[in-house]
């Protein structure tokens, strides 16, 4: 069997001030406003490596395309919008589908992200997806034909409080998932894929493996600056699957416009 790719990306957050941003609708830098700056420097900063890491790991079109979810970033009506470069859901779109063109592809297959973001009744990324000829639903099983490996795909997965517990809520949905197998009311699942917490996990045993995909959203929002602990990671997997096994390569990018200056008082 030929090698096999399989691309896990998610949580773009289009429309965000620190969401994965095309070129087109990035920001420029203010010099009067040092945040509207940051957010621009972090904008054209992550672009960067997110065409970087593709253009590094993808050598030919992935077969297969997986997205996580929260591919806009919504109203941002908790902060009265002003954290958004648009509030318009529909020119968020088109940017997340940019986003998608520049991500080289033969399948695509999503999953609808937080209603909060990606609309609490329209669901947004629904119009996103079926532009550009994909499947989308709430919860997806797939595999790339030639292959036996199934992936259970969903957005949502709960978080932790402690650095060494975050593991466990996927762990505890694999267990779920095993017993719906077992019931014959879900397929048989292999791999365990998560997103929306914005941090990677992977754990494999010869029985089963869990993912959680990281985030191409930047950080340095108002709710993730003020109310957040937990470490982020920015960035997308890769799966290789060949002929006896499968090889995860993470992409995991520390970008330095993330870091905060210390204040010389």
């Amino acid at each position: 069997m030929q090698d096999k790719i399989v691309v896990i990306a998610g949580d773009f957050h289009c429309g965000s001030g620190v969401g994965l941003t095309p070129p087109d609708w990035q920001m420029k830098p203010v010099k009067s406003c040092p945040l509207h700056t940051k957010r621009a420097r972090v904008g054209a900063a992550i672009w960067r490596e997110f065409k970087k890491g593709m253009k590094l790991l993808l050598k030919k079109p992935a077969d297969l395309l997986i997205l996580t979810g929260d591919l806009i970033d919504g109203t941002g009506e908790r902060s009265g919008g002003t954290e958004q470069l648009t509030t318009d859901r529909l020119e968020q779109c088109k940017m997340a589908e940019e986003v998608i063109r520049n991500i080289p592809h033969n399948n695509l297959v999503a999953v609808y992200g937080t209603p909060y973001h990606t609309g609490c009744a329209e669901d947004y990324e629904e119009a996103i997806i079926r532009n550009m000829g994909g499947k989308i639903g709430s919860h997806e099983w797939v595999k790339v034909r030639g292959t036996d490996l199934v992936f259970d795909v969903k957005h949502f997965i709960a978080g932790s409080s402690i650095p060494h517990g975050v593991a466990t809520p996927v762990l505890r949905d694999s267990v779920w998932s095993g017993l719906w197998s077992g019931r014959g009311e879900q397929p048989r699942s292999d791999i365990i894929v998560r997103g929306h917490q914005h941090t990677f996990v992977n754990c494999r045993t010869s029985d089963m493996e869990v993912t959680v995909a990281p985030a191409l959203q930047g950080y340095g929002n108002k709710f993730g600056s003020r109310r957040c602990s937990k470490t982020v990671d920015w960035g997308f997997l890769l799966y290789r699957i060949t002929t006896h096994d499968r090889y995860l390569t993470p992409y995991i990018v520390r970008i330095p416009e993330h870091k905060p200056e210390v204040y010389l008082a």
